[in-house]
């Protein structure tokens, strides 16, 4: 895997904070991240439906990522979180990944309204780059991100 496009919801401030952070990180893969509303979107990948109602990311071999798929891919395409997306998608820990993700998935919009739009769309005056915590590259790989869901 070479590069990614991640397809994100660019009328939710969570969201929209969430690819602020990962386009600050530095990155193993090319990352491009595509707003689900724009027209340029949705030409290039005219057969995937429902964009923007959950993350997508589409690799260069044309593997589709939805979901929690998507968001491990999106860890592992960052130089300091890869190690994270292994053992994330490890037996163990999975379930645990998919039900956490799906919370704060189903939860964007009133996350967003809680931690209000302006607190996300600059949480700390610019002087942080926010995002989850624990950062580690100690931690050993266990296990690649499974592959994609469907081919668009």
């Amino acid at each position: 895997m070479q590069r990614l496009d991640v397809i994100y919801d660019d009328g939710c401030p969570f969201c929209r904070r969430c690819v602020r952070w990962m386009a600050g990180e530095p990155k193993l893969i090319d990352v491009k991240f595509l707003a689900a509303s724009a027209v340029r979107t949705t030409m290039r990948y005219p057969t995937l439906s429902g964009l923007g109602e959950e993350i997508t990311a589409i690799d260069d071999a044309g593997g589709v990522y939805r979901g929690t798929e998507a968001y491990l891919v999106c860890l592992y395409a960052l130089r300091r979180w890869r190690a994270w997306s292994f053992r994330l998608s490890s037996p163990g820990w999975r379930p645990l990944t998919k039900r956490a993700f799906e919370m704060l998935s189903k939860r964007r919009g009133s996350l967003s309204k809680v931690l209000g739009a302006g607190q996300l769309e600059n949480p700390c005056g610019g002087a942080c780059a926010a995002g989850p915590a624990g950062r580690s590259s100690t931690i050993p790989p266990t296990s690649p991100p499974r592959g994609p869901t469907q081919n668009p």
